[in-house]
């Protein structure tokens, strides 16, 4: 019985066989020598088999592609393990130089707990089933990971995270993580109750840089996102993020309040 070929990677396996074919190898060359079967490399190039990232290194170094092989691995994994909703949007935030975000309402989705994460998504998820609710966790949790060097700075409004999610247990330890998170490449700085010149911002919104020099920006609504790339839009976005960064708390100063906070906890 003939397995049928997964959409996503029989991209990556039509890539693979045009590298073999361009270094002139046939299949049981090639096999030999990543040291892998010829019928297992056969059904990589056919897409019904899932390669990982390792043989994607191993048959990059063999075919001498310059890591095409991983850098599409990378793309299309993302696409098939994060739900359809935030595909674009991930990849787009894995391909970024630097991120800004701004919060006014929860802790930012990249600094989210497992448990704080889960208790946000089972609220406002009321038509999604418990493993639909899972897959978008386990997602989001695997999104800072994936950003290993980039700098992420974070703006958030005070009674973002004085609002307590779930249980107090859920929330201080989310407040330990940030604590733990903060660093010279993860920037969180918080707009303290008492700001007068703070800027009135109607949502969250992130900016980001791209490899191309350019910047595109997300602002969030009930139903979703919207995409701004318009660089007027995107400069006018910039200069908010800037009058309410200078409204908030150094990082130091966010630390000790962050702190008190959790302290409140009990």
């Amino acid at each position: 019985m003939s397995e049928t070929p997964n959409k996503v990677w029989s991209r990556w396996g039509d890539e693979l066989r045009k590298n073999r074919q361009r270094a002139g190898k046939t299949q049981a060359e090639l096999a030999s020598c990543v040291k892998i079967s010829r019928p297992q490399l056969g059904k990589l190039e056919a897409g019904t088999r899932t390669p990982s990232l390792d043989i994607s290194g191993a048959l990059d170094d063999s075919l001498a592609t310059g890591g095409v092989l991983q850098h599409l691995w990378g793309e299309l994994h993302a696409r098939e393990e994060i739900p359809r909703e935030w595909r674009d949007f991930v990849i787009l935030e894995r391909q970024a130089t630097e991120i800004r975000e701004y919060q006014p309402l929860m802790v930012p989705g990249l600094l989210q707990t497992e448990g704080y994460a889960r208790t946000l998504l089972q609220q406002g998820s009321v038509d999604d089933d418990d493993e639909h609710v899972e897959r978008l966790v386990q997602a989001r949790m695997e999104r800072l990971g994936a950003l290993q060097r980039t700098p992420l700075t974070f703006v958030v409004d005070q009674p973002a995270l004085e609002r307590v999610v779930g249980t107090k247990d859920i929330m201080r330890a989310q407040l330990s993580s940030i604590l733990r998170l903060s660093s010279r490449r993860i920037r969180v700085s918080v707009v303290p109750n008492h700001s007068p010149q703070r800027p009135l911002v109607g949502g969250s919104f992130r900016i980001m840089a791209l490899p191309s020099g350019g910047m595109v920006a997300h602002c969030e609504h009930l139903l979703g996102q919207v995409v701004v790339n318009s660089p007027k839009d995107v400069g006018k976005m910039l200069r908010y993020f800037d009058h309410l960064q200078s409204e908030a708390l150094s990082p130091g100063a966010s630390r000790d309040l962050i702190q008190r906070m959790r302290g409140d906890l009990g």
